[in-house]
């Protein structure tokens, strides 16, 4: 056989070092959408054409049967995938399961190995002109069946690109375009090879096809990044997002939107696009003022429909660089109903909560200040009738009980009184200068009896020379006195209670109060200041408690401008530490 170098070489070479460099442009960015079978296209191209080019320069039988094998599987790899390349970046992935590629390439699948083991007998025969007439020896019967795959596969690659051109937005249009026109070149070169029942000369269009297909690809879409799938990103991301979702040109015409936007305006895509966003959202106020004048930044509207008012928070885009080049509008719409609602829900519960509270205060306040006089007048006739009266021993301890009752539900009604007052602003305070020393002095001589009754020892330690304080002396000696009576309440027979006062910065004092008592879980530190806030381990600790003593040394303590607060570990005490603010040293 006469080696005759084929007037396509030429152009062969170029379609195989085209494919060549579009294989590793591609294969570098093979992580992108469709990549890879960009990548496989071009290879199987690069091969056949390669091939064909080698066959035609003068090579022995042999060589030249299996260049054609060659040739004959980078054309079949290249056919393959470029229509998994086309479904990929048309957003059918669901084609691309198993069952599916079966379907679609199992031809390709099943020619490749024919085509590589069948027809090297011929060589040893010396049918030198069936050799030369078909290298490929794919059997007579399956001839038709390939030529007709390779011509679908194709056919349905080159639909898929026709079908997004016609689709997509205007904006994305040019590029789909030259997509389209780059798909028909291969689907050319195959029907060519269909039309000569794919003998030789016909299918060394193949690869020149798919290389100026790829090369075309490459190029529409190079100013975005190869394989930058703005198609196939709409599809799968855009489209399927349930917030409405409008992208507007720089006339603030709707040039894209999806299904999300497409459900709350009314109006499908094909004919929203082109028109004034405001004018297509008219019905919604809020909406069409937004879209009017659109300008980047973040907001909430509502738009009322006939079930009921959608909350969305409303998020603005430009779609450029920057808002001077901007050449578009993105108008995100996320739906927030559900947390509106809910946060409704939440402030007409709080508003219902503090209703009750409030009535719950005025009750009490009113149910205290009518108890408080008939109260003075039973104190003050019991202590009338301990003085005039001559009772036993046994009878003396049962009015002394009585009074100490009396006088303790006096003063948890006084407390209240006076929580009320400063919870409400209205306790005027008494300041004057009062010497911190005379303070604790006087707390501990009223709590000094209860201490020794249960075998404890009391301690004062105030530090020398400590400056006075401005406060009111009955609401600081009453806030030390409750504390005091806390911790003698809550220490065990023949444990200790102490009361120190130092200097602390800014001249303030810091008064604290320790005891070696049963102590108070962390979790519990904040709300035993709260009204009426008391702990298990605490209420069994002693007689029983309100729980307003340290209501009222917070707001006595805040009243004045300072701070409380509690160190404790549970087993092992716990200080109580207030502040007053600093005055005058005292001489």
């Amino acid at each position: 056989m006469t080696d005759v170098t084929h007037p396509q070489t030429i152009g062969l070479g170029i379609a195989a070092v085209t494919s060549q460099a579009l294989t590793v442009y591609a294969w570098r960015r093979r992580d992108t959408l469709a990549g890879q079978a960009l990548a496989a296209m071009m290879a199987g191209s690069a091969l056949a054409a390669l091939a064909h080019a080698l066959s035609s320069v003068g090579v022995p039988p042999a060589m030249r049967v299996l260049l054609a094998k060659l040739a004959f599987c980078g054309c079949e790899v290249s056919s393959g995938a470029f229509l998994v390349f086309a479904i990929a970046f048309a957003g059918r992935r669901s084609l691309l399961r198993r069952p599916s590629i079966l379907a679609l390439l199992g031809v390709h699948a099943i020619s490749i190995p024919l085509a590589l083991l069948l027809g090297w007998s011929r060589l040893t025969t010396g049918d030198v002109a069936a050799v030369a007439a078909d290298p490929v020896a794919l059997p007579a019967g399956w001839r038709p069946a390939h030529g007709t795959a390779t011509l679908a596969s194709t056919l349905v690659a080159s639909g898929l690109f026709a079908v997004m051109a016609i689709q997509v937005p205007a904006h994305y249009r040019s590029r789909v375009r030259w997509m389209a026109v780059a798909a028909l070149l291969p689907l050319a070169a195959s029907m060519a090879y269909a039309a000569h029942a794919g003998h030789e000369p016909a299918i060394r269009l193949i690869p020149a096809g798919h290389a100026a297909s790829g090369l075309l690809m490459v190029l529409a879409f190079h100013g975005l990044g190869l394989l930058d799938a703005l198609p196939l990103a709409r599809d799968l991301v855009f489209m399927r997002m349930p917030d409405p979702v409008l992208v507007m040109d720089r006339r603030d015409r709707i040039a894209d939107m999806n299904h999300g936007a497409e459900a709350l305006l009314g109006v499908p895509v094909r004919r929203a696009v082109g028109l004034r966003a405001a004018d297509v959202a008219s019905r919604f106020p809020e909406l069409a003022a937004l879209l009017a004048s659109p300008r980047a930044g973040a907001g909430e509207l509502a738009v009322s429909e006939p079930d009921g008012a959608r909350h969305f928070a409303a998020k603005v885009s430009s779609v450029g660089a920057d808002e001077r080049e901007a050449t578009g509008t993105v108008v995100l719409l996320h739906d927030i109903t559900d947390r509106k609602e809910a946060e409704l829900a939440l402030r007409a519960a709080h508003e219902e909560l503090q209703a009750l509270e409030q009535m719950r205060d005025d009750l009490t306040h009113m149910i205290v200040h009518d108890l408080r006089t008939p109260l003075t007048s039973v104190a003050s006739g019991l202590r009338t009738l301990r003085t005039v009266a001559r009772l036993d021993s046994q009878e003396q301890a049962l009015l002394d009980t009585a009074i100490e009752g009396g006088d303790t539900l006096l003063s948890m009604i006084n407390d209240l009184l006076d929580i009320s007052k400063m919870e409400a602003g209205a306790l005027q305070l008494r300041l004057q200068e009062v010497a911190p020393e005379e303070l604790i002095r006087q707390a501990c001589q009223q709590v000094e009896l209860l201490a020794r009754q249960k075998g404890q020892t009391l301690v004062a330690e105030p530090e020398s020379g400590l400056p006075s304080v401005y406060a009111d002396p009955d609401l600081a000696r009453r806030t030390l006195v409750n504390l005091l009576g806390n911790a003698v309440k809550f220490t065990p027979s023949g444990g200790a209670v102490t009361v120190t006062a130092s200097v602390a910065e800014g001249e303030a004092v810091v008064f604290r109060v320790s005891d070696t008592g049963i102590g108070i879980p962390e979790d519990a530190r904040e709300r035993i200041f709260d009204k009426f806030g008391q702990i298990e381990s605490r209420k069994t600790g002693g007689r029983s408690s309100t729980g307003l003593g340290l209501t009222l040394c917070r707001l006595a303590v805040e009243a004045h401008g300072g701070r409380i607060w509690v160190d404790s570990e549970p087993g092992a005490g716990s200080t109580f530490s207030f502040t007053l603010g600093g005055g005058v040293q005292s001489g």
